[in-house]
């Protein structure tokens, strides 16, 4: 993590490990983070997404990321990115709908890069939202506060 961040982190303990979790950024239920930003008047707002330190740490390093092409449209739950660890492979759900501008090139060199650094150097896309439902999104607080109750706590498809 980068020690001179602007942003705060929220810590959460899961059986025993402690997980950071990046206050200002939003949240879906399976630990996929979103941070829309205003961009220039020329562009409109944009979504850079990833994972959470909790998601990027299944047990072992990233090994390989498979990112999704430019210009692909997708909608929240689609799966947008592959992650592989420990010889197991991870979809990533995108949280909100929108149009990938960017992708994160840099993790085909570094893909361990999402397990290092999720916030920072370890993003993954950058979308234009097209399609977004606050009420599928948490806080930081908000999330902590539902992982700590236990992620079953909200079942498929139900709103917070």
């Amino acid at each position: 993590m980068v020690a001179n961040s602007p942003f705060k982190f929220l810590e959460l303990n899961i059986d025993g490990r402690t997980f950071k979790l990046r206050s200002g950024y939003q949240y879906s239920a399976d630990g996929v983070w979103v941070r829309i930003r205003g961009g220039c008047p020329c562009m409109g707002r944009l979504a850079r997404v990833g994972v959470s330190e909790l998601f990027a740490s299944q047990g072992q390093d990233v090994t390989a990321v498979v990112l999704p092409p430019k210009d692909l449209r997708v909608e929240p739950g689609d799966v947008i990115a592959k992650v592989a660890a420990g010889g197991r492979e991870w979809p990533v759900a995108s949280p909100i709908g929108g149009k990938v501008l960017a992708v994160n090139t840099q993790l085909e060199k570094e893909p361990d890069q999402v397990s290092r650094d999720p916030y920072d150097t370890g993003w993954l896309v950058i979308l234009r939202p097209m399609q977004i439902d606050e009420r599928q999104l948490f806080t930081a607080e908000e999330y902590t506060a539902y992982m700590a109750k236990g992620a079953g706590a909200r079942s498929e498809g139900e709103q917070r």
